[in-house]
């Protein structure tokens, strides 16, 4: 097998800009592996690249994808632990949207028993934003109360599950949308519209915040001292899937100044996340990538929605649109 396929990115900015690609496999480096990959998991950053909103994107044309799962094909010289025929997941720098993928293994991981393929290819990028979130800098305790502005999706949902695992009680769950209420409620934890949170006088230990723009500022004012808010994306510069430059400079405008005499004066902490970046370090990855696999946490992402390869363009849509009630996966087994 030495060709393959892949979903490249030839402009940013429109939709139609993704084209399914054939490539040739090159040699394998001795610290890769090479995996036949039957499920690519899709995130929100997926979409703001899509759109040219994302600023470390590699320069057009290139191949997105952070996350996959599949089998072993090939293992380089320098790997342990791993061989072919294995069942395994990984994340991507880049380049997951593809029927073939090479990867670092140090970033490889066999799949646990109690997932599917399906749910490997949609634990990664989560799972790791949960544990670096709450576990490395928020560092969460049980007495915690915690808010999770994201909570209908993908990511809400592990969260909720990883929080529950490390004993906190209560959580509150926020969603734009009415008719997603019932999905954070079916979770075990109370569940309120984003209007409801803004004018509500809840007061939370912890904050975890996808949205920022003027939120950022309104949820830390919610923060109890010694509280943490931990920002992890800009949705809300995006409308109904597609690049709003309105909401750009609207959402930039709303972003208000955290001085450092302000933090010591209320007693917070404001952390920044992104997890993506974090792929080519594997010092701050490892210890969360074991996390995930070591049965230390038991973390099952709720599927969604899964599309063909040939359907990206739907399919980013349908997550850049609000519509995903947890993870949206492209499937390779049709090419």
């Amino acid at each position: 097998m030495d060709k393959f396929v892949k979903i490249q990115l030839i402009k940013p900015g429109k939709f139609n800009h993704l084209r399914l690609i054939e490539g040739i496999l090159a040699k394998l480096s001795d610290d890769a592996v090479r995996v036949k990959v039957h499920f690519s998991g899709l995130n929100f950053a997926d979409v703001m690249m899509r759109l040219g909103l994302y600023p470390d994107a590699p320069v057009a044309p290139f191949c997105p994808g952070y996350e996959i799962s599949g089998e072993v094909i090939e293992v380089g010289s320098n790997v342990e632990g791993l061989k072919v025929g294995d069942r395994v997941m990984s994340g991507m720098n880049f380049g997951g949207y593809s029927s073939i993928c090479d990867a670092p293994a140090w970033q490889v991981r066999k799949i646990p028993n109690t997932l599917t393929n399906e749910e490997a290819a949609g634990l990664i990028v989560s799972g790791l934003t949960c544990d670096l979130a709450f576990g490395e800098l928020a560092r969460v305790r049980p007495s915690d109360r915690v808010m999770i502005d994201c909570a209908s999706g993908a990511l809400g949902a592990l969260s909720i599950q990883y929080l529950k695992q490390c004993g906190v009680k209560e959580i509150i769950g926020l969603t734009s949308k009415e008719e997603k209420l019932a999905i954070i409620q079916e979770s075990g934890v109370k569940a309120l519209l984003l209007k409801e949170w803004n004018e509500s006088s809840e007061r939370v230990d912890v904050v975890l915040n996808s949205r920022a723009g003027e939120s950022l500022h309104r949820d830390r004012l919610k923060l109890n001292p010694l509280g943490r808010l931990v920002a992890i994306g800009a949705s809300h510069m995006v409308k109904n899937g597609q690049l709003s430059f309105t909401n750009v400079i609207k959402e930039f405008l709303k972003i208000k100044k955290i001085s450092p005499i302000q933090l010591m004066n209320e007693n917070h902490g404001v952390f920044g996340l992104n997890v993506l970046k974090l792929f080519s370090e594997p010092r701050a990855l490892t210890n969360s990538f074991d996390n995930l696999t070591s049965g230390k946490f038991e973390l099952r992402p709720r599927i969604d929605k899964v599309f063909k390869a040939e359907e990206i363009e739907e399919a980013l849509n349908y997550l850049g649109r609000g519509l995903s009630k947890g993870k949206v996966l492209i499937d390779w087994s049709s090419l």
